[in-house]
Parts: structure tokens; sequence; C-alpha cells
């Protein structure tokens, strides 16, 4: 830089992983280093720079192999200098006695990303559980973990398309999150996605969606055969709704000579579609105190005929109707008042 005059030669040294001669410069802490003649090759070893030359073109070679690998480094640096020449180290004027060469990673080093095998299939989110949670772990290879890691993922009803709204499910009411980004830390195997269904009072039916690794960062691909995981979204909130007595017909009286009684159901569910029901009547086991009264069993097959059988609610209906008989004309001779259970 001071001067062209005459010939000087000065030495080009490299240093990386596997150099015995220590750099005359300090290494950063926890450098990965690249293999001389593995990964990279230095063909100029001694560098000439004849009378009125300033310049000289030292030649690298990156050395390419199919093995993955995270980013590394190696250095060049120059010593041994002939002629009258010195060794400069000028930062500010655009001179340095080293350079620091970064081989970026190669080979999908983050990894090819999937659903680990037992997240594929079989996860339940349960809102009606005390743990409304599933764990999902996202897997890649043992040699492809160089680096920190993201994996975007999201929920969808279809392979092809995001869609979250099907059937009358809409997963946004549904879940906590419909989307996201997990970290996998560098060196690690498997990663942690934890899925959590939000707690409502709505009834609703069993229904199954997906969980998609849709995109992932630098230095990494995804496995397009564990690209999707399938999850069950529990029934929960009693579906198929509650049914019970309506008021006014849960202590039903009939007179001594009635033959038939109306009991009212009542549905608490949606109305959408017809829902059937069981019933059968029972004797009471023993005779019941009501305040100072006895109510004494009812017989069946004397004061009533056994009975069991259907009960229909209608589409659009919450209400039906059940007719319960009675036949006082074989009445038992247990005394008044009686009492059967349906």
């Amino acid at each position: 830089s001071d001067g062209v005059t005459g010939t000087v030669r000065v030495r080009v040294q490299a240093y990386g992983d596997g150099s015995t001669t220590r750099p005359p410069f300090t290494l950063e802490p926890d450098t990965a280093l690249a293999k001389e003649e593995q990964d990279f090759r230095l063909d100029s070893t001694l560098v000439s720079l004849e009378d009125g030359e300033e310049e000289r073109e030292v030649v690298l070679i990156i050395l390419d192999d199919s093995e993955p690998e995270g980013q590394e480094v190696f250095f060049i640096y120059l010593s041994d200098p002939e002629g009258g020449a010195q060794i400069t180290d000028r930062p500010s004027q655009g001179f340095g006695s080293f350079v620091k060469i970064i081989i970026l990673g190669s080979d999908l080093h983050n990894g090819i990303v999937g659903f680990a095998f037992g997240s594929l299939m079989g996860q339940v989110l349960d809102e009606d559980s005390v743990n409304r949670t599933a764990l999902l772990y996202l897997q890649r290879q043992e040699n492809r973990a160089f680096e920190d890691l993201q994996v975007f993922w999201r929920a969808t009803f279809s392979e092809e398309s995001l869609s979250l709204v099907k059937d009358g499910v809409n997963l946004t009411s549904q879940l906590v999150q419909t989307s996201g980004v997990v970290i996998c830390p560098r060196g690690e195997i498997l990663c942690a996605l934890i899925l959590e269904v939000l707690d409502d009072v709505e009834p609703e039916y069993q229904a199954w969606f997906l969980v998609e690794i849709y995109q992932v960062g630098a230095g990494a691909s995804i496995n397009e055969t564990t690209r999707f995981a399938n999850i069950t979204l529990a029934e929960s909130d009693n579906p198929q709704g509650v049914v019970y007595f309506s008021v006014g017909h849960r202590l039903p009286v009939a007179t001594l000579m009635a033959t038939r009684l109306s009991l009212q159901l009542y549905r608490q569910t949606s109305t959408a579609s017809a829902m059937t029901l069981q019933y059968r009547t029972v004797e009471l086991t023993k005779e019941e105190m009501v305040g100072p009264y006895v109510i004494w069993p009812a017989k069946a097959g004397m004061d009533f005929p056994k009975q069991e059988g259907q009960v229909t609610f209608e589409p659009g209906s919450h209400v039906t109707t059940l007719d319960i008989y009675l036949t006082p004309d074989l009445a038992s001779s247990s005394p008044t008042p009686k009492k059967n259970v349906c």
C-alpha cells in the first residue's frame, strides 16, 4: 500500500478445523470452523507482486458434498513477507492482515420437518375435560439440527387450501389459536406444539380438523408425507340435549277413574333433527312419606299396565307428549294415594 517498487512475496495460510498453527489473531468463542480439504481448498499459498503491481488474486475453492452442514467459517491470513514488504492491519484504510470467510449452511442443514408418528392421528381436544389441550410433536433429523428453526403451523379442514369453517363448525370459535409459530432450538430433534380448545356452553357434536405445517425457516423443508396431523374435537356440552318433564307434568295427579295421563316432555337442545327416547314404567319399591301422608306403590298389572316404548321429538319441536295408561277397573287393594314412576 505504501509503494509498488520491486518484487515482494508473502505466504498465504488458512486456519480452520484441524489446523495446527495458531493464527496471529484472536478467535471468537464457539466458532464452528470449516475443514481444509473437506470444506475448502486454498490454491494460492505463495503470492508474488512484481515491480509496479498493486494487487494479486488469491484463489479459494469451496468444496461441495451431500452432507448437511451448518454455517462454518475459516480464515485466510498472511505471513512471512519477503522483498522488504511488511504485513499491515489498517481496517480504517481498507487493509487487513486476515479475512474471515463464511460458508453458509447447506443440504437442508436445519431439517426435513414433519409431525412425529404419534402425533399424526389419535390426538383429542375435549373442552369438557380438565385438560383442554393436546400436545403434538414436530420432528427433524438428528444430523439436520444445526440452528434454531421456525416452524409455521395452522388449523384447517382442507389439505388443498386454508378452510376454517365446515358443517357449521368454525375453528376460530373452537380453538385458542388457529395458527402460530414453533421454535425448534438448535440441536433439538423434537419440538412441542400445544393446541388448546376453548371452553363454552354450546352443545357440539364430535368433529375433526387438520393441523398443517405450511412454512419452515431457512435451511429446512417440509416432509410432505407427515405435513398434516388429524385432530378430533370431542363431543361437548350434551349435543343430544337435556330432556326432562315439563313443569306441571312432574308430579301429575289422576282421579280414581282416570284411564290416561298425558305427560309433556321438553328437550333443551337444537331442534334441527328428530330425537327418539326410550321410556318405561316402574313400580315404587316402597311407600313414600310426603309430610304427614303416606304414598303407596301402585301395582303394575293392576293399577296400571306395565308399559315401555319410544317417544319422538319431531324436527323443529322442543316438546312432545307421552301417554301413560291406568286401569282403575283392575285396581289393587293398596290404599290411595298411589304412585308409580315413568
